[in-house]
């Protein structure tokens, strides 16, 4: 098949003339860029999304998951605005709208999503005409909620063919293995902890989301180890995920090793039929590992300490009765919660001074907190033990999701992630096994602290999720033939 070639006709201008519209050009770009930055900024990502337009749905992707994650590297050189760590929003709504519309055929699981997605957000219109606020706070906390159920829907809705697939997957794999080299010179220069951010220069939960990050290139990591035919490439594979798994020592992330090892086992225990004999093998290596970390990293040890677990878990307790005795005073809250920004989701949080950095867009936003988002982070900061660490605080994900929401924003949430859990297949190879161990961890952080609200570790995670969603509905296919 031919294809034809349009020539554009050549436009002839005298050099002179093209020198003297360039220098125009030029300044008019300065002087926009000088007086009105953020309108040039703004402009140039609007430029940027209707050239994503014209791409395929694997670029438009990946640019997603590069913008959540590489903004902050990006912002932190000095050259761009601090707007720029909010461009994935847009591109992920870019990219599931152009699904919505361009895809075929309409299988069930787009259906549901789709229809998870839209009750969502009618869940959140609802709960705000019911108990008031400020009209952005529905659309953010959709959005901020909605957003990696959004890219994963945009994968289920248009698979990438195999190459292309293979290109996403070694997008997955490299950016935890960018925090490799970071995360050991930032630890020379500057110390361990929470000084390790990886990409993720100067946020505040930076050390934890490098660490989740790398967390999960190391179980694509062993389950390549144990998947692989070959002893040399599977040992490899391992040695790549024991030093991803070190990143997350080096940053201090302990929630996330917490969340971590019922994962890791949870993989395991899929690919032991896929190749029970490598498994055997990998398994003291991996303990050996595990068992170093906890006995040179003292930081670590505390996972074990059951009398801090114990007192520290009661910030989450007491934050889940303030919210429970305010639904038990107002009617309907229970169905409808206490509405969209108003409990401990990330939106509430946003509109807390404290909580908020001085130079951040979000000010833009004019956010005032609501009088249970103040009492619960009193409840935080009042408490030396709940404020040492986030885990111990009164923010989670889940219990924020309920508390905005209420049952029916909480159940339609979860609804949804069943729907891909179950959608994921059964069958034992490394993609799917994995995509179920990340989602798996996920659900965990999201008890511990507002995990599934930080596009950092989410977008890379639905991305894991969506791309072993479609090659085991394709190996399932494959076997029905």
């Amino acid at each position: 098949m031919k294809t034809r070639r349009i020539w554009w006709p050549s436009l002839k201008i005298r050099p002179a003339l093209a020198g003297a519209l360039l220098v125009i050009a030029g300044t008019l770009i300065g002087l926009v860029v000088v007086l009105l930055p953020l309108a040039a900024w703004t402009l140039a990502g609007a430029a940027l999304a209707l050239l994503l337009l014209l791409a395929p749905s694997h670029i438009r992707i990946g640019a997603t998951v590069l913008a959540a994650t590489g903004s902050r590297l990006l912002v932190a050189t000095g050259y761009f605005p601090e707007s720029l760590n909010f461009f994935h929003f847009p591109l992920v709504l870019l990219v599931a709208l152009v699904a919505a519309t361009e895809a075929t055929p309409h299988s069930s699981l787009r259906r549901a999503l789709g229809y998870g997605l839209l009750a969502l957000l009618a869940a959140c219109l609802l709960s705000w005409i019911v108990n008031g606020g400020q009209p952005m706070r529905p659309l953010l906390d959709w959005l901020v909620f909605a957003e990696p159920i959004l890219l994963i829907y945009a994968l289920a809705a248009m698979p990438p063919d195999p190459r292309m697939m293979k290109a996403l997957w070694g997008l997955a794999l490299a950016l935890p293995f960018v925090q490799l080299p970071l995360a050991v010179y930032q630890s020379l220069s500057r110390g361990v902890s929470d000084l390790v951010q990886g990409l993720f220069l100067g946020m505040g939960a930076g050390a934890h989301v490098a660490g989740g990050l790398t967390l999960v290139g190391s179980l694509i990591c062993l389950a390549r180890a144990i998947e692989s035919a070959k002893l040399k490439a599977g040992s490899f594979w391992l040695l790549g995920g024991a030093l991803l798994f070190l990143v997350a020592v080096l940053a201090d992330a302990k929630q996330v090793i917490i969340a971590f090892f019922p994962s890791l086992l949870l993989m395991l225990l899929g690919l032991v039929k896929l190749r029970w004999s490598r498994a055997v093998v990998a398994l003291p290596v991996l303990a050996g590992i595990i068992l170093g970390a906890f006995s040179y990293y003292r930081p670590l040890q505390m996972v074990l300490d059951w009398t801090l677990i114990s007192r520290g878990v009661l910030g989450k307790v007491q934050a889940f009765a303030v919210i429970a005795s305010r639904f038990s005073s107002s009617p309907g809250a229970w169905i409808f919660g206490l509405g969209p920004g108003n409990t401990v989701s990330r939106v509430a949080l946003m509109g807390l001074e404290s909580f908020v950095k001085p130079d951040s867009s979000v000010h833009l936003l004019g956010l005032i907190p609501a009088r249970t988002t103040i009492e619960l982070w009193s409840l935080t900061s009042s408490n030396w033990l709940f404020s040492s660490s986030s885990v111990w605080s009164s923010v989670s994900s889940w219990l924020g999701l309920f508390g905005d929401l209420g049952l029916v924003g909480f159940g339609l949430y979860l609804w949804m992630c069943l729907r891909i859990w179950r959608g994921i297949s059964s069958k034992a190879v490394w993609q799917t096994r994995v995509a179920r161990a990340v989602l798996l961890m996920c659900g965990l952080l999201g008890f511990m602290f507002s995990w599934l609200e930080e596009p950092g570790f989410t977008i890379p995670v639905s991305l894991v999720v969506g791309l072993g969603l479609i090659i085991g509905q394709a190996r399932e296919a494959e076997g029905t033939e």
